[in-house]
């Protein structure tokens, strides 16, 4: 029933932080500012109603449009027991319900950008910088 009739909700995870601020931290506020689309980052999805087995499911998404503070994504998990979600979902979040960016796939991302403006430009017959 959970899964024709469930909602869920992303959670905010600026109170979880500051209850534990030695444990659970959050990205610097230059790190959020500089998500972009193709950035991988991590979210926190609750369950509504809730799952018997957990609270909420900390879960990976792609990045793939961002307008000021709103952000759009894909889903890059398997949710474990949210039925009302699944892999390539579209969600709508904000910057500040990022817990976690993928430092390793952001560089690759902003590299792959590089890379796509250099194309762009010599399309165009642009000169651009070394």
């Amino acid at each position: 029933m959970r899964g024709w009739f469930g909602k869920y909700r992303i959670e905010d995870p600026r109170p979880i932080a500051a209850d534990a601020p030695y444990t659970f931290y959050l990205p610097s506020e230059n790190e959020l500012l500089s998500v972009a689309p193709g950035d991988l980052v991590k979210i926190i999805f609750e369950s509504i109603p809730p799952s018997p087995q957990w609270d909420a499911e900390r879960m990976w998404v792609i990045v793939t449009k961002v307008e000021g503070e709103e952000l759009t994504g894909t889903l890059d998990n398997e949710p474990a027991d949210i039925p009302q979600l699944k892999a390539g979902d579209i969600v709508q979040f904000q910057r500040w319900h990022i817990i976690d960016i993928d430092l390793h796939r952001h560089r690759q991302g902003v590299e792959r950008g590089r890379q796509l403006a250099a194309t762009d430009r010599r399309a165009r017959g642009q000169r651009f910088p070394a």
